[in-house]
């Protein structure tokens, strides 16, 4: 084994019942190593980095850190080994400041157990200088965007002394400038030998930022590679199986009459006379930098948000939309940004989230029956 070898994950496997998750899967990171670990969904990343956790027992194989062996990881040995995992759903309280998340349940004190809040203030702001970010630790984390809480969670993985910190899509919901911001901490945190498993489908990423690959498939270990001895279809192959050579073949599709019409539709705060039309069949795209408004359009469109001015039309009749109820009885759908906000209603199952939106299709004499199905595609 190589001197600079941190973690080395040997012939893991895992099963559930009726399932075997993991069978015979190796995973070794380097210090100062951005390793991406590759795979379809359900090829057993994450339960694997949940083995390495500590959240999940493994039935065979050997875990070493630093060259000893670890017989048994516990979440809480996990930590002390420094191991630390920033999944998609970042773990923060949004109702406490920065400073209270990074050092939950870990606040310096002074004589007598009471919290030095100085000293918290001061050792958060160094954290958060090591990511580059310049914002007031005392001020609450739901204020933040989603790119600056990711940068608070990594401030929290160091100030556990992190020597392996593994990032799950760290992207997905990140800007361009965003991104390149993260790249930047991830390049300054291989500088300090800090290990970083990257997980990702956006495999372009995984060339420009990575060092090494290792892939998954069907929950067993396909392989490992130095990213600059693979292309992307080498990736794809990998982690598929086979070669894919038409990867988003382009389908004919007839384009028809416009369907939805918008003119002129203004906003109090951010909306200026916004025009456009979307013909049947079409697919149109709205971009823009953040804060251009995209969002909000959309919600407009919806009845979301109120509008000052304009006019929507659908099938060429003009539609007084001035709420979602209305937008919906005219079929008019919206996927949210923020989907568990503002889309879901998470301590309500999957079919009463569903049916949600057509609740007058199972409604008979005022009393909701949900055993009916919404519709005749409900089974999909």
């Amino acid at each position: 084994m190589e001197d600079n070898s941190y973690l080395r994950m040997v012939n893991i496997s895992k099963s559930f019942p009726g399932v075997k998750a993991l069978s015979q899967v190796n995973l070794e990171v380097k210090r100062g190593e951005i390793h991406a670990l590759l795979g379809e969904n359900g090829a057993g990343k994450s339960t694997l980095l949940k083995i390495l956790s500590g959240a999940y027992v493994k039935d065979e194989g050997d875990i070493y850190i630093d060259g000893k062996k670890v017989e048994s990881m516990t979440p809480r040995l996990a930590e002390q080994l420094g191991i630390s995992i920033i999944y998609q759903e970042f773990s923060s309280l949004p109702h406490l400041s920065v400073a209270e998340n990074i050092f939950l349940g870990r606040q310096p004190t002074k004589k007598g157990g009471v919290i030095n809040w100085k000293k918290c203030r001061e050792d958060s702001m160094f954290l958060l200088k090591r990511v580059g970010l310049d914002i007031d630790p005392g001020i609450p984390v739901s204020s933040l965007s989603v790119a600056q809480q990711q940068m608070v969670e990594i401030a929290k993985a160091l100030s556990r002394e992190a020597r392996i910190i593994v990032m799950d899509e760290p992207t997905a919901p990140l800007t361009q400038k965003e991104i390149d911001n993260l790249f930047a901490v991830i390049r300054e945190l291989k500088r300090q030998q800090v290990a970083v498993i990257y997980v990702s489908h956006r495999l372009a990423e995984i060339k420009e930022i990575c060092d090494c690959i290792t892939v998954l498939r069907d929950g067993c270990y396909v392989g490992k590679a130095l990213v600059k001895d693979v292309e992307i279809k080498d990736m794809i192959r990998l982690m598929v199986g086979r070669e894919l050579k038409d990867m988003y073949p382009k389908s004919k599709a007839d384009i028809g009459e416009p369907v939805l019409e918008v003119e002129h539709l203004s906003t109090k705060d951010r909306l200026q006379d916004i025009s456009l039309k979307v013909h049947r069949g079409e697919i149109l795209g709205i971009a823009g930098l953040v804060g251009a408004g995209r969002t909000e359009f959309v919600r407009a469109v919806f009845g979301a948000d109120p509008r000052t001015s304009g006019t929507i039309k659908i099938d060429g009749r003009q539609a007084d939309i001035r709420c979602p109820g209305d937008a919906i009885a005219r079929k008019i759908s919206l996927v949210p940004e923020d989907r568990k906000k503002q889309g879901l209603v998470l301590m309500m199952n999957i079919k009463e989230n569903t049916t949600l939106a057509s609740l007058k299709k199972m409604t008979k004499w005022g009393r909701l029956n949900l055993r009916k199905p919404a519709n005749k595609k409900s089974s999909t």
